[in-house]
């Protein structure tokens, strides 16, 4: 299915084949990773909400939900970079 839209794309676009599918592969992939930040956060407070006073679960959801922000913010950095080389390249 992704050879025939790539080829339908290459037909419209005039050989940017690369760019697009990769453009189209770099957008799915964030999203997928935002999906997957979201989860852990959510997560995270649950074992927050289930820890019930015991200071090593607190200490175990307290960590789940920062590394799943610095996660995400990782990835949107990464996708800013992206965003800008292929924007002074393409």
């Amino acid at each position: 299915m992704i050879w025939f839209l790539a080829k339908k794309v290459d037909i419209e676009l005039n050989n940017q084949v690369d760019e697009s599918v990769l453009g189209i592969f770099i957008g799915r992939l964030f999203f997928w990773l935002g999906v997957l930040a979201f989860t852990f956060i959510v997560i995270g407070g649950i074992k927050y909400i289930l820890a019930a006073g015991n200071p090593d679960k607190i200490t175990s959801a307290k960590k789940t939900i920062n590394y799943s922000i610095i996660g995400l913010i990782i990835a949107s950095l990464s996708y800013v970079i992206i965003s800008l080389v292929t924007g002074a390249f393409g």
